[in-house]
């Protein structure tokens, strides 16, 4: 895929995966709506163009913010030609006791929030080519100690 002239939206930029895609994206030319929850921390290098950079925070486990989201991206870019479903987060942990709120959230954060993209492309898109990217780490691959319920949500992304 070309990537110069496309517009592209990602999540969780701010720092790891999410903060080396955008910058390529920048590079190449795309005009990119970046989301973060933490979307203050972002800082790009000086050599980087921020030009097409449209910066704005927001919570993917709440689909009320993803519903703005796309609003936003739509207002700023036109049309949604790639959209990158990073954003996420893993837990160190023991199991030591029950919280159905703590489970939810993060299934909210890793999974929900990118299927729920993913139905908002087809529906932006129909029957028009489109992208949508996932990304994971290969941390999410392995049940590591200490990370079951992570490797649990990149279980479901895998699955879909």
């Amino acid at each position: 895929m070309t990537l110069q002239n496309k517009n592209a939206v990602i999540t969780g930029c701010a720092s790891g995966i999410g903060f080396e895609l955008l910058q390529l994206l920048l590079k190449n030319g795309c005009k990119v709506v970046a989301c973060d929850r933490q979307i203050e921390k972002l800082e790009l290098p000086s050599q980087i163009n921020t030009a097409n950079l449209y910066k704005t925070k927001c919570d993917i486990s709440m689909p009320q913010e993803l519903d703005t989201l796309f609003n936003f991206a739509q207002e700023k870019l036109g049309d949604i030609d790639l959209f990158i479903a990073n954003a996420g987060f893993a837990y160190y942990e023991k199991i030591d006791g029950t919280d159905w709120n703590h489970i939810s959230k993060i299934f909210e954060t890793n999974v929900m929030s990118f299927v729920y993209c993913a139905e908002k492309m087809k529906e932006l898109h129909g029957k028009n080519p489109y992208n949508f990217v996932v990304t994971g780490s290969s941390m999410g691959l392995l049940s590591m100690p200490g990370y079951s319920l992570y490797s649990a949500t990149k279980a479901a992304v895998r699955g879909f």
